[in-house]
């Protein structure tokens, strides 16, 4: 599993949306766009900008401009009825890699695959993580391929918990390449937001906890993590959220809190990490 890094930057993200409910705080009918901009904290230089167009409140493609390297990324989003199922992604107008999305007879995940390609459209890596789903829970393997998908490596094994509401609840990781094990336990409130995760390490079959992230909320709807399980699912954005490996100052549970964010705390960095979050909601 990545490993939790701290970068001195920070994400912005603004909305267009439209409703019917003159509570925008209590109600996202439409949301037709919305931007993600991130800053260097200490300069305030606006470092990258995401533009997401959206349709029916999901992604349909996504612009990036970054003032760091000059590259311009795009990325399109394709879709099979009502699910997701591919990905693909260009940087500076040479498609850089594609993902998909495959679903069994219930419609649940099985694989999500990543095909890396160099610039002449040459895959020249694969990223699979398959997903088998048992009464006691989901189990998934991540492999590796460097010859075109004939033969793959294992990289890590991971067992999965979703809770009623699809909430993952529990997850253990095995890294095959550092012989590791962690766990993350979480625990949500009655609206499904997550707020506490515990990071643990296991040593001789014994958790230590590593760290912990607690989260506050207050009563506005959240528009991004609207948005994402509009376009995933909130049961596929919690089998890949394992795979994410965002950085800490990411706070990834804004994307799968149904709630706007009060309070982020974390234990990382032994208690110099704080963090400072503005909410503005819609009056429209």
């Amino acid at each position: 599993m990545k490993k939790q890094l701290f970068l001195l930057f920070t994400s912005v993200i603004l909305f267009s949306s439209c409703s019917n409910d003159d509570n925008q705080a209590e109600s996202i009918v439409s949301v037709s766009s919305m931007v993600r901009k991130s800053y260097n904290t200490t300069t305030g230089e606006t470092l990258a900008t995401t533009v997401y167009e959206i349709s029916d409140n999901k992604i349909q493609s996504t612009h990036s401009s970054s003032s760091v390297t000059s590259d311009i990324s795009n990325s399109v989003y394709t879709y099979s009825g009502d699910r997701l199922s591919s990905i693909e992604n260009s940087r500076n107008g040479i498609v850089t890699s594609k993902n998909y999305l495959l679903y069994n007879s219930a419609n649940k995940l099985v694989e999500y695959r990543t095909e890396v390609l160099n610039p002449g459209g040459a895959i020249t890596l694969i990223n699979k993580q398959t997903f088998t789903h048992t009464p006691n829970g989901i189990t998934s393997q991540w492999t590796r391929s460097n010859d075109n998908g004939t033969t793959f490596s294992l990289i890590s094994s991971t067992q999965i918990t979703l809770d009623s509401n699809d909430n993952q609840t529990f997850l253990e990781d095995y890294d095959n390449i550092n012989n590791e094990t962690n766990q993350i336990k979480k625990i949500y409130d009655s609206n499904n937001n997550i707020v506490t995760e515990e990071f643990y390490n296991v040593e001789n079959n014994n958790p230590i906890l590593a760290m912990t992230n607690t989260v506050t909320y207050n009563t506005h709807k959240n528009t991004l993590s609207f948005v994402m399980e509009k376009t995933y699912g909130r049961d596929v954005l919690m089998l890949l959220y394992p795979y994410a490996g965002g950085a800490i100052n990411n706070i990834d549970v804004k994307s799968y809190s149904p709630n706007s964010l009060n309070t982020f705390s974390t234990t990382f960095g032994e208690g110099l990490v704080t963090f400072s979050i503005t909410n503005t909601a819609n009056a429209n």
